[in-house]
């Protein structure tokens, strides 16, 4: 099956890198932290792996149901363009790479040039997904 990255941005604030945490997103982002710490994807086992379909609908399902919480906690979709880079202010990043991996960060704006943002990050967790075949 081919891959795809999907996954969303919430802006933390004037927080230094260092003191992101899995455990104190929700008290830096409200909502917003504690879906990116606590959200799981559906476990995809076995008799999925032999249906590839009801793989494609688990994790469309999936996506579905991220974008939604996301929306209820006032979070833009990426795709909509309106994450603006921030100097100082620290970034959690919830990114999901089909079959590969879940992963939380935590980027820090460093500073802006003629390229974009010049940043610094932490990986928080990373949770690796069941291999398809």
């Amino acid at each position: 099956m081919d891959g795809g990255v999907w996954g969303g941005v919430a802006d933390l604030g004037i927080v230094p890198l260092d003191a992101v945490s899995v455990a104190n997103l929700a008290s830096l982002a409200g909502p917003a932290g504690e879906l990116f710490a606590t959200y799981r994807l559906p476990h995809i086992d076995h008799p999925y792996a032999t249906n590839p379909q009801a793989v494609v609908d688990a994790w469309d399902g999936a996506r579905r149901d991220f974008d939604n919480r996301q929306a209820a906690c006032g979070l833009k979709p990426p795709h909509a363009k309106a994450a603006q880079a921030h100097v100082g202010h620290t970034y959690a990043a919830r990114i999901f790479r089909w079959e590969q991996v879940d992963l939380l960060a935590a980027v820090h704006v460093a500073a802006l040039d003629d390229l974009g943002a010049i940043v610094a990050w932490r990986v928080l967790e990373v949770r690796r997904l069941p291999e398809l075949r």
